[in-house]
């Protein structure tokens, strides 16, 4: 199992909080009205971002990443690995709405920095806005 991953992809780097399916409630307030209301809206799912960031053998190689990644956007749900933790444990999969580069952070890196492909000379950073799906079992 791959230490940091989306889909098929694994990354050097993740970072940000990823998010669950979770119990979403709505409180509604009326003019006039002394108090609130709470309106349970059942288990759903909201969007989040995460950052990763990956190591490659050159540059070249660092801009080849990103098409491949956004050619995840509106496909089916992926698997989600943080930090050796896969999410399908919790339920859920993730599918991935959206994937944009981190600006200036796609570059050529003088010296290796070691991690996936030591020596590595190319570096992508990446934003992918990822929404959790249920896993539903039959």
């Amino acid at each position: 199992m791959a230490f940091n991953s989306i889909g098929q992809f694994t990354f050097t780097t993740m970072d940000g909080p990823p998010d669950t399916i979770k119990n979403m409630v709505q409180v509604l307030r009326r003019p006039g009205v002394a108090g609130a209301a709470i309106w349970n809206m059942g288990q759903m799912s909201q969007p989040f971002q995460i950052r990763t960031g990956l190591d490659t053998p050159s540059f070249f190689a660092a801009r080849s990443y990103f098409p491949l990644y956004a050619s995840l956007i509106g496909q089916g749900p992926q698997t989600f690995v943080f930090s050796n933790y896969d999410m399908s444990t919790e339920g859920f999969l993730v599918v991935v709405q959206n994937v944009v580069p981190v600006p200036g952070q796609t570059k050529a890196l003088l010296g290796g920095v070691g991690g996936l492909s030591p020596p590595s000379l190319g570096w992508i950073e990446v934003d992918w806005t990822l929404v959790p799906i249920p896993i539903f079992q039959s």
